[in-house]
């Protein structure tokens, strides 16, 4: 037995008053009864130590994912690939103090696609002289457009979490929908 062995395996007796390490059998006999619970709870140190990482999205195991989400009320969309859905859980806290708002629609579309949108643009922000175009192009007055370039959208799994993440971040009295520009080839 090597000394860091020794001294593991006397550890909860050197916490006794040395009364109870005079006599040699009775701090022998001592020494062994502590170390039954002395395996027991070093397992379940171990166990407590390890705790403040199931709480850090970026180094969870994978089958804490869905349990860490409920903590921020997220559900993961089955689409989202683990290292995007593990980024949006590391700052869903700081997302949801801007919900609702452009600031907070740019982050999402970017931590899903790799870069913010083009443009997100209000129709009540809108002002022309042709009001009739504007209403055919976005509908009614409390909608918006978030305009992405087509390799931010490059399938149709694509389009359909982007239009999730619109439809569940979004004011509920607004309506927002996707336009995706195609880059022009040189």
């Amino acid at each position: 037995m090597n000394g860091s062995e020794s001294m593991k395996k006397t550890r909860y007796l050197d916490y006794l008053p040395s009364v109870y390490q005079e006599d040699r059998v009775s701090r022998d006999f001592l020494e062994r009864y502590l170390s039954i619970f002395e395996n027991i709870l070093s397992r379940l140190e171990s166990q407590i130590e390890d705790v403040p990482r199931l709480f850090d999205a970026k180094e969870t195991p994978n089958k804490f994912l869905p349990w860490l989400s409920t903590w921020v009320g997220a559900f993961r969309d089955e689409n989202w690939p683990e290292e995007k859905w593990r980024q949006f859980l590391s700052r869903a806290v700081e997302l949801y103090r801007k919900r609702g708002t452009k600031a907070e629609l740019n982050e999402l579309i970017k931590i899903y696609t790799g870069r913010k949108p083009l443009a997100i643009i209000e129709r009540a922000l809108l002002k022309g002289d042709n009001q009739e175009v504007l209403d055919r192009l976005f509908g009614d007055k409390y909608s918006f457009c978030v305009v992405l370039w087509s390799d931010q959208v490059k399938t149709e799994t694509d389009w359909k979490v982007i239009t999730r993440i619109i439809d569940s971040e979004k004011p509920a009295h607004t309506k927002g929908s996707i336009a995706v520009i195609v880059r022009p080839k040189v």
